[in-house]
């Protein structure tokens, strides 16, 4: 009974916890317009913008989608994760409204999960008991095996690269 019991407390406060954190958290990314400008313009300067703080892994002009390569940065923060490498993924869009061009970006920054935090996430100990012993034991990549948690958003970072994206396009 007082397992029982354990479980339902431990459970409470980890729910507790997880809105807390909810409420607490930046936005996922930031929305600038850019003005009555050309949507190529608009695609170009937003390139050279992400290559300035990120290295472009793709750039899409037909979806208006700039996609930076992870970014690995120094981590910080509590004991428990400082050893747990630390990336930065950034994305830029871009989108005609109406006669304008609106641009949004986003700079998640991920931990990597350890073994232990792997196990310690919701559901880990359900979902290790609905697989078989070959979905188990599979073959796979390490980057098949990494789990990436998004800690928060760089709200600085996107609003630094609207910004410029904003000064190219309009020559301040």
């Amino acid at each position: 009974m007082e397992t029982k019991m354990t479980r339902t407390t431990l459970l409470a406060v980890a729910m507790i916890a997880a809105a807390f954190a909810a409420g607490c958290a930046e936005p996922e990314g930031a929305t600038r317009m850019l003005g009555s400008v050309a949507y190529q313009d608009a695609f170009v300067a937003a390139n050279e913008v992400m290559s300035q703080y990120f290295t472009v892994q793709s750039a899409k002009l037909n979806s208006g989608e700039i996609q930076a390569a992870p970014k690995f940065i120094s981590a910080g923060g509590d004991q428990f994760f400082r050893s747990s490498p630390t990336r930065q993924i950034a994305i830029i869009r871009l989108k005609r409204t109406g006669g304008e061009v609106e641009a949004w970006a986003s700079v998640a920054v991920q931990r990597q999960a350890s073994e232990e935090q792997r196990q310690m996430a919701p559901g880990a100990s359900e979902n290790a008991t609905s697989k078989t012993p070959a979905e188990l034991e599979a073959a796979t990549t390490a980057e098949q095996n990494e789990s990436w948690q998004t800690e928060r958003y760089a709200n600085d970072i996107e609003f630094k690269m609207l910004n410029d994206i904003y000064d190219r396009l309009h020559k301040k």
